[in-house]
């Protein structure tokens, strides 16, 4: 048992200059880097389905009527209904 731990230890002391110099020979590989795109709504392929109130750009929809709801819709944000305003 005594001469396998020795033998074992020989081994182990040999070896591991012989990995450690491989190592130093090969370049680590570097973590791969992916950027996340991120999307951002904007306006469509068909510039026809697009939606620009005041030169700004609100939405997209193929449906007429759709477009014109968001239209109706930003204008009501931004009106107050003709309401007075709370002191």
């Amino acid at each position: 048992m005594r001469l396998f731990a020795i033998s074992l230890a020989a081994v182990a002391l040999i070896a591991l200059p012989a990995h450690a110099q491989n190592s130093t020979d090969q370049p680590k590989p570097k973590a791969a880097v992916t950027k996340k795109k991120t999307t951002v709504p904007g306006p469509s392929s068909n510039p026809e389905y697009d939606v620009y109130l005041n030169g700004r750009y609100i939405g997209s929809d193929p449906d007429p009527r759709v477009r014109y709801h968001m239209i109706q819709e930003e204008r009501g944000r931004h009106d107050d209904g003709g309401r007075e305003r709370p002191r």
